[in-house]
């Protein structure tokens, strides 16, 4: 509502009845504080006078002249004459009822009549249809129509857009400015408020009811109520076409969600008669007539105007709703406990779950040096008393009287004017208005007052439902990881808001991610708040991005998440999300079989390996032997006698990585061969004959061999014995030779003796690449191995 009443239009021998004392309440005479009202407001015609005023109780009847409505009278000017007697007897906190009369009869009765509307347009009895995305359905079956304040309309006498006026923040004369000051101009004058450097802009109730609409349809709707609008709510509706609807010549670019409901019901084709009343001439009128005839069409439940307050230089607080059933008397009782289920949901909200903690900060001592009106007109805003801890929200208490939109309902109507826009000076009102975490609140009290008229248990404030989470569950050590968790939203709005600090609008919001464990040991941060641009209503759900690093150490770790409301009001709330990240830092283990670190003697070494990990598997598995690559499973021949290093590398699938090392020695071991024959060829045979000993207490073997190969007319002689080594029952040896005249050529032999002394196996390889492995079919191969020369050796 926009009552703008100065100081001094109560002033009581100079000193205004908003700051007087409490011992001299009782000596304020109503009628003459009412009578300098009427006397002073445009709103009373002139010649209005004060006929008479009767306290009784909680009731007020106050008795107007002729006067009143000599010259005709509309709703808009009705609600002014209301709105100005009802704040004339503010200060008379008792008083719960309000009405007017002129010559003994009900000023709204002065009024046009209703014009029936069309037979088949009357009250819809057409079942409620719940949103196909409802959350919940506490409220199926309910129809609840929403009316968000004013809105701008067609004056027909200046032939222009009016929107309604902007709120009282400060547009008094610049006066004590301090020296220096570069901040806004356009603050409040008093000088206690220049020396806090506070900075307040200009705010629209219509601005302000919209915004909390918002929040309230998307409650409504979230449990399954179907909602009905009287003003476009959406930022994103554009502009509205003025001339097409026959209102041409704005003075400003008139965005859908500003105009009135009268012109948004005609836009969206709701008959005529809703939103044109013909007994009425002014727009304003027909505005005020549209909203509860657009409630009565569709057949609502429940009627809800949205409004914010004003008093006049921020000397009053806090939240009063309205009802008035005096043209449908049979709703007194309905309309009544509806409206004292609005109001307290809103109050209980504000107070029990809104941290007001920046506007106890903003008005805290040293007050204002002079004018600071005494108790109960005004109190410093933490004190004396703090509603058991909870914010010092005022309750104004549930009143009634004639105002348009609630008058014409015909179901329970409510008119809630939610807070003091004006509320600058000495309350934080006007401060929590324009923060959306205040208004997504506020309208969750309201929401809960809805549900609880109908006994209905509302869906819980702070909820929310596991959907979805990603974490790695098996990590190497040290590494970045991307996890994400997601949750939806099932309880109030999670957004963000503005709060006053140091006089500065600052962007701030109590929604987070909050990581319960995973800190320490995954570097998981404390916290994540929802993105700025973030309104998540009820369903809606948000992913967070949770960047973790896992720690150096192998072992499980836990990580576990929530939502929480992180202010004074709130806490965690919802499903966790919890997992366990298992950080395998270890490289596989390697086992190596053969060789062992161990001599063995000159002959075949088998190699024979393997590696393990439990957790990440073996990626990779490599070897070496002396630097050139080795597989296991892989026997090798011709080691000559020396310290020789296997090198196993492995790795598993996270990347850890390790190497063993084994190191043997192979030696020329004590024994001799001798012997003879021969192998059978394609077309001949091939012949040798070997004599070679390895002396106990010697380092190299002596001894002769031939070999000749008569397909090919190979022949090897001159070998020169560098390595011998007896393992079973064969015989290795190798050297340099000359094969064919030509000295210098490598060969390693392999004899192995028969089992009878006859038979036996040759295995010769060359380095020109001439290999024969074959059965001896004729002469015979005998070994002997030197024991005790060989154990005395090692």
């Amino acid at each position: 509502m926009k009552t703008r009443i100065r100081q001094a239009m109560y002033g009581l021998g100079g000193l205004s009845v908003l700051l007087v004392a409490a011992p001299a309440l009782a000596q304020v005479d109503p009628q003459r504080n009412l009578e300098r009202i009427v006397a002073e407001r445009s709103a009373f015609p002139s010649g209005t006078r004060v006929l008479s005023v009767q306290l009784q109780d909680e009731r007020a009847v106050v008795e107007l002249s002729p006067d009143a409505v000599a010259q005709g009278l509309g709703d808009e000017q009705a609600d002014e004459m209301t709105r100005e007697l009802v704040a004339g007897l503010d200060f008379f906190s008792e008083i719960r009822e309000v009405e007017i009369l002129v010559d003994g009869k009900p000023l709204w009765t002065y009024l046009p009549a209703s014009s029936e509307p069309p037979a088949a347009q009357a009250r819809s009895l057409a079942a409620a249809q719940p949103p196909v995305d409802a959350l919940s359905l506490e409220l199926q079956g309910k129809k609840i129509a929403l009316h968000p304040s004013h809105g701008s309309y067609w004056n027909n006498t200046t032939r222009r857009w009016v929107r309604a006026q902007r709120t009282l923040t400060g547009p008094n004369a610049k006066t004590g400015i301090p020296a220096g000051w570069t901040g806004s101009t356009y603050t409040p004058s008093d000088e206690y408020f220049w020396n806090r450097g506070f900075q307040w802009g200009s705010i629209y109730e219509d601005d302000i009811t919209v915004h909390v609409m918002r929040f309230m349809k998307e409650y409504l709707e979230s449990s399954g109520a179907q909602v009905f609008l009287t003003r476009e709510l959406s930022d994103d509706a554009g502009l509205y076409d003025h001339d097409h609807f026959g209102y041409p010549n704005t003075a400003f670019p008139l965005p859908k969600k500003q105009v009135a409901a009268k012109y948004y019901l005609e836009e969206n084709g709701v008959p005529r008669w809703v939103w044109d009343e013909p007994s009425l001439s002014a727009q304003s009128d027909k505005d005020i007539r549209a909203r509860p005839y657009y409630a009565n069409y569709v057949g609502a439940d429940l009627s809800i105007s949205l409004h914010t307050n004003a008093f006049g230089e921020g000397a009053a607080r806090g939240t009063e709703t309205y009802w008035y059933t005096a043209k449908y008397p049979h709703l007194q009782e309905s309309s009544k406990r509806f409206a004292a289920a609005l109001n307290d949901g809103a109050v209980k909200s504000i107070r029990e779950y809104f941290d007001d903690s920046y506007g106890r900060q903003a008005y805290v001592n040293p007050y204002p040096a002079l004018g600071v009106p005494e108790w109960p007109y005004y109190a410093p805003y933490p004190s004396p008393f703090d509603y058991g801890g909870y914010s010092r929200w005022n309750d104004r208490g549930v009143k009634t009287s004639n105002l348009g939109e609630i008058r014409e309902a015909q179901m329970p109507a409510a008119l809630i004017e939610l807070a003091f826009h004006d509320s600058w000076k000495w309350y934080p009102d006007n401060l929590f208005l324009q923060d959306p975490i205040f208004q997504a609140t506020s309208a969750w009290g309201m929401y809960e007052g809805v549900c609880r008229y109908f006994g209905i248990t509302p869906k819980p404030r702070l909820a929310s439902k596991l959907v979805a989470g990603k974490v790695p569950t098996l990590v190497g050590p040290n590494q970045v990881l991307n996890a994400s968790v997601t949750f939806q939203n099932e309880g109030m709005t999670w957004n963000w808001g503005h709060r006053q600090v140091n006089g500065v609008y600052a962007p701030y919001t109590v929604w987070q991610l909050r990581v319960l464990e995973g800190q320490t040991e995954l570097s998981a941060p404390e916290s994540i708040s929802i993105d700025e641009a973030d309104i998540l209503h009820p369903g809606d759900t948000k992913t967070f991005d949770v960047p973790l690093v896992s720690p150096s150490a192998s072992g499980l770790y836990p990580l576990r998440l929530t939502m929480t409301k992180a202010d004074a009001r709130g806490g965690d709330f919802g499903e966790e999300f919890s997992a366990l990240v298992r950080v395998d830092a270890d490289a596989p283990a390697i086992s190596v079989l053969s060789p062992q670190p161990e001599v063995y003697p000159y002959g075949t070494q088998r190699i024979e390996f393997s590696a393990e990990d439990v957790w990440s598997g073996v990626a990779e598995l490599t070897a070496t032997l002396d630097g050139a690559p080795v597989s296991s499973g892989e026997e090798v021949s011709g080691l000559m006698p020396g310290e020789h290093t296997l090198v196993v590398s492995a790795k598993d699938g996270l990347g850890n990585a390790t190497t063993f090392t084994r190191t043997f020695t192979v030696v020329n071991s004590p024994g001799m061969v001798m012997g003879g024959g021969w192998a059978k060829l394609a077309r001949k045979k091939a012949t040798f004959g070997v004599g070679v000993m390895m002396i106990p207490g010697t380092f190299q073997p002596v001894g002769h061999f031939t070999f000749q190969d008569h397909d090919l007319g190979l022949t090897l002689h001159s070998a020169q014995l560098q390595a011998f080594g007896l393992s079973g029952n064969t015989a290795t040896l190798s050297g340099t030779c000359t094969v064919n005249h030509e000295p210098g050529h490598r060969f390693r032999l392999e004899l192995t003796e028969g089992s009878t002394g006859k038979g036996g196996a040759i295995r010769l390889v060359l380095d020109t690449g001439y290999r024969l492995d074959a059965p001896l079919e004729g002469g015979n191969v005998t070994l002997l191995s030197l024991e005790g020369a060989y154990s005395a050796a090692r």
